[in-house]
């Protein structure tokens, strides 16, 4: 019964450490970029963004348009969906000095962490089955460890593929038409 007991414990705890692998965010302190009011529609313009405002509503969507007083964004996804609904809404300049440019290099990394996570899963299986002395281990394994070690590996994959560049909006706060310091 113990050793049933660890070899289940084992296979969670390899599923778990796929799953903190997939949450992790790669952090690359050099795509900071402080840039002008005039200068972000070279940069956001047809690209998902992600930005938090002051009142600390977070949008995510693709750019249409950067206006002189506002930025125009297709809302995909919003933290307070009563204030700020899917669709096109104008964002003021006031209200925003930072924001987050997201881009997906390629699909590899979903392949790659996809065909890692089903080998890794059938590794467990596997190992499953021998610690329990069972071949009745391999079906339950090969339903649930395997197709979830998949799904894990494509998310880290996913990630991995993420590059995000964060943009800091010197002046975010002036009206249009001020000069800055």
């Amino acid at each position: 019964m113990v050793r049933k007991s660890l070899a289940v414990l084992a296979a969670f705890g390899l599923l778990a450490q796929d799953a903190a692998f997939a949450r992790q965010v790669p952090a690359d302190a050099g795509n900071r970029v402080q840039i002008s009011w005039d200068e972000l529609a070279n940069f956001v313009v047809e690209q998902r963004v992600s930005f938090t405002l002051p009142d600390r509503a977070r949008l995510e969507g693709e750019v249409l348009a950067v206006r002189p007083d506002s930025l125009v964004l297709d809302v995909q996804k919003a933290r307070h969906t009563k204030a700020y609904p899917r669709g096109q809404t104008e964002v003021p300049r006031s209200s925003i000095t930072d924001i987050q440019v997201i881009r997906h290099q390629s699909s590899a990394g979903r392949i790659v962490g996809g065909i890692l996570g089903a080998i890794g899963g059938f590794f467990a299986t596997g190992g499953l089955a021998v610690a329990t002395d069972s071949a009745a281990a391999i079906l339950p394994g090969l339903l649930l460890i395997l197709p979830a070690s998949a799904v894990a590996g494509y998310y880290a994959g996913k990630l991995a593929d993420r590059r995000v560049t964060h943009l800091a909006i010197r002046g975010g706060t002036s009206a249009p038409g001020t000069e800055e310091e």
